[in-house]
């Protein structure tokens, strides 16, 4: 029997209000892909949509873990 692959769970979860439109709104379980000094990158574990924001913003955020 072959070996069933697990899904990455998601790093963090956050609400996001509309700071990423093709991602929408609500409460997202996300993965921390990179944090740089501008911007931090991120993945929707649902949809595997790749969007970046601005490291202030992602500072205020609400976030759940």
């Amino acid at each position: 029997m072959a070996k069933r692959s697990r899904k990455k769970r998601s790093d963090l979860r956050v609400y996001l209000y509309d700071e990423v439109p093709r991602v929408g709104a609500g409460w997202r379980g996300v993965q921390l892909v990179k944090r740089g000094r501008v911007w931090v990158h991120l993945k929707e574990t649902a949809t595997g949509i790749a969007f970046k924001l601005p490291v202030g913003i992602f500072a205020r955020m609400e976030r759940c873990r």
